[in-house]
């Protein structure tokens, strides 16, 4: 069987998309906030973007996410407590903490960061999310930051993960990951 052929052109990934909790469009904006982000509304305020070039038009190189939708909701509350139950509270608990040791090894989108200055402040900033943005405490945590020459680090670029539950690219259930990157 013979390959496709390669589409001559630029190409780019356009953009993410989020759902977020009924009522926690505000945590969207500190969320972005914390994590450097433009933020803008759009639609009549229905969606919430996240530029993650300051200056972009917003055309590539977003985040845009709106309110969950009823049927989704429903599910995902549904399966929040489905996994406190056996035999999933302890499958669940596996992943998490497999997540803790190799976050590089779970589901995330990732976005680059232009020098290892920002990136180093951006992590401080999630190190003090408690103090800094308590409406966030508890809802956005830093799980691992990775400098080059760290002794359990593979790679020679800094690497921070971050966990939330203020949006989901899926089921707010489990939550969304993002690596933060620079090879500066």
């Amino acid at each position: 069987m013979n390959a496709p052929a390669k589409i001559v052109g630029a190409q780019r990934l356009n953009h993410v998309e989020f759902v977020h909790r009924p009522g926690e469009r505000s945590l969207v904006h500190a969320l972005f906030d914390l994590l450097g982000f433009e933020t803008m509304e759009t639609n009549g305020g229905r969606y919430v973007m996240g530029i993650i070039e300051a200056g972009d038009s917003g055309a590539d190189n977003f985040i845009a996410g709106r309110e969950v939708r009823g049927e989704q909701w429903a599910f995902d509350q549904e399966l929040a407590a489905a996994l406190t139950q056996e035999p999933l509270a302890t499958s669940l608990n596996g992943y998490r903490q497999m997540l803790l040791s190799k976050p590089q090894d779970g589901m995330h989108f990732g976005i680059r960061v232009d020098t290892a200055a920002q990136w180093e402040n951006i992590v401080a900033r999630l190190e003090a999310v408690g103090r800094d943005a308590p409406e966030l405490a508890g809802r956005v945590r830093l799980e691992r930051a990775f400098r080059p020459g760290d002794p359990d680090h593979e790679f020679s670029l800094w690497q921070a993960f971050v966990w939330t539950d203020v949006i989901s690219t899926g089921s707010l259930a489990f939550g969304q990951q993002i690596e933060l990157q620079t090879t500066d």
